[in-house]
């Protein structure tokens, strides 16, 4: 290989290597927008409640990759553009429903601790207490994500602003129902100078009945959801029993154009079925 063969192939690879890293630099931001826009509204109410936005973002942007890893991988193992679309367009919409039965178990933690913070708070201003120092007892007591808005009220107030403003911006971010009954009985307690006592009191049975029609439902649809798990492993399990039984046969799915098809059909169902039976049981 002469000298001039040479120079012409590094220099080949040098402005490949260079277009590859720009086209990075310059596709990413628009990938990243435009595969995070159908769940835009999920990663804010995540923000709301305390998930890092940013973390959460970074994170799905790696499942994106990873899911674009897995189309590349099966054309290239088994020339199924069709089946690795198939693959993509399920994990694509997973991750929305996982997003937001993390959000879902966010908002019955907070649910849960709102509660105990009332009934913190009632009993603190029974036993004498005025409110402010009862929020500051009990944002010492409340665990996060809660606790985290509670100190930063406490906070607030130390530092001279007024209490209810302070649980008022807390109550905007959150945009969480019982929080929202909290405040709102406070506040017109404070305004109308009846008892504060008795309007926690109010809020904290309120809640208590919530929380145990929540899980009056819960055991009701316990057996639904069992049912449906259940069912959700059945496909998978006879696939992997049939392939350990007959290895040679079920490789013909993969190496057979019409095995490709039944097997993205087949997937293709099992998501809008397993996505159908949860929108029956999630009841609210």
């Amino acid at each position: 290989m002469d000298q001039r063969t040479l120079i012409t192939i590094t220099l080949s690879s040098v402005c490949a290597s260079t277009s590859a890293l720009l086209s990075w630099y310059w596709y990413l931001p628009i990938l990243r927008s435009f595969s995070q826009r159908p769940i835009e509204s999920c990663l804010t109410r995540a923000a709301d409640i305390g998930f890092d936005e940013q973390k959460l973002r970074k994170l799905l942007f790696a499942l994106e990759v990873s899911v674009l890893a897995t189309l590349i991988w099966f054309c290239w193992a088994y020339m199924g553009i069709f089946l690795g679309l198939t693959v993509i367009a399920v994990l694509y919409h997973v991750r929305g429903l996982m997003l937001l039965w993390v959000i879902e178990g966010r908002e019955r933690l907070l649910r849960g601790q709102t509660l105990a913070f009332t009934t913190g708070l009632q009993g603190l201003v029974r036993g004498g207490l005025s409110l402010s120092q009862a929020v500051e007892l009990m944002s010492r007591e409340t665990p996060a994500p809660l606790g985290r808005q509670v100190a930063r009220v406490a906070t607030d107030f130390r530092r001279g602003r007024p209490l209810v403003e302070s649980l008022n911006e807390v109550r905007s971010s959150l945009r969480l129902d019982a929080f929202s009954l909290l405040v709102t009985s406070i506040s017109c307690a404070l305004k109308q100078g009846s008892s504060l006592e008795h309007s926690l009191k109010g809020v904290q049975e309120t809640l208590e009945h919530r929380e145990q029609a929540e899980r009056h439902l819960g055991a009701k649809t316990s057996s639904a959801r069992s049912t449906l798990f259940i069912l959700a492993l059945t496909p998978p399990g006879f696939f992997l029993m049939f392939w350990v039984m007959q290895p040679e046969s079920m490789g013909l799915i993969f190496l057979t154009p019409q095995g490709k098809i039944i097997l993205a059909i087949v997937l293709g169902l099992m998501y809008v079925g397993l996505a159908w039976a949860k929108k029956i049981i999630s009841i609210k």
